[in-house]
């Protein structure tokens, strides 16, 4: 069952955890929301690849902007390349993991589809706030 606060989707999944029934699909909260559910029907997204998603949702959007907003509108097929070179020069590990989940969304679909994620992750509310987020040691260099 889901429940809507402040626009975000949550779920109910203690009650299924503590009977032992907790569905894999439960654990993607991100992939509940109105857009996200959109986003994965529209493009056909595997059940198995919500994992991909979630974490990159648990990173500030600003973050995703940085790095991400001009990277699969303009290299299109060459994005696979150029995140390989993200990932190779990256000197700060959560921006060389951003690359990273993003490089295996991109090989298991393609640039149109990371496009689409990307847009969507970009405009989600709710994320962390980029400085809370640094202070609590999440964006450690």
């Amino acid at each position: 069952m889901l429940l809507y606060e402040n626009g975000n989707a949550m779920k109910e999944s203690k009650q299924h955890a503590s009977k032992g029934g907790e569905n894999r699909e439960e654990q993607f909260t991100v992939v509940l929301e109105p857009e996200m559910q959109k986003f994965v029907t529209r493009m056909n997204i595997r059940p198995e690849d919500f994992e991909i998603i979630q974490k990159l949702s648990a990173f500030p959007n600003v973050l995703i902007i940085e790095l991400a907003h001009n990277l699969f509108n303009m290299s299109h097929e060459r994005s696979g390349w150029e995140l390989q070179q993200c990932i190779a020069h990256a000197n700060v590990e959560y921006h060389r993991e951003i690359y990273q989940l993003l490089y295996e969304f991109f090989v298991r679909y393609d640039w149109v589809t990371c496009y689409s994620l990307v847009r969507i992750l970009e405009e989600r509310s709710g994320t962390p706030n980029i400085y809370k987020w640094e202070r609590e040691g999440r964006g450690k260099k």
